[in-house]
């Protein structure tokens, strides 16, 4: 089985500039699952919730809590 890497980045809400923090997870080689990293998202910073869909490079949707709007990562 692949190990598992973890990293965080950044998140800024484009409405109302809210800053918070979102930790994923990733295959460390992706040899391991056939070229596809496998990025999961694992947590989020109070004030960021996930969305039901896809963000535009195909990752889980964060969505500001207070704006109700996508935010990148």
């Amino acid at each position: 089985m692949a190990r598992r890497e973890q990293f965080t980045s950044s998140l800024k809400c484009p409405k109302c500039s809210a800053e918070g923090i979102a930790t994923w997870e990733e295959n460390e080689n992706p040899v391991h699952s056939g070229g596809a990293l496998n990025k999961t998202l694992e947590s989020l910073s109070n004030g960021f919730e996930r969305g039901l869909g896809k963000d535009s490079s195909g990752d889980t949707e964060i969505l500001c809590s207070k704006c109700k709007i996508t935010v990148s990562s």
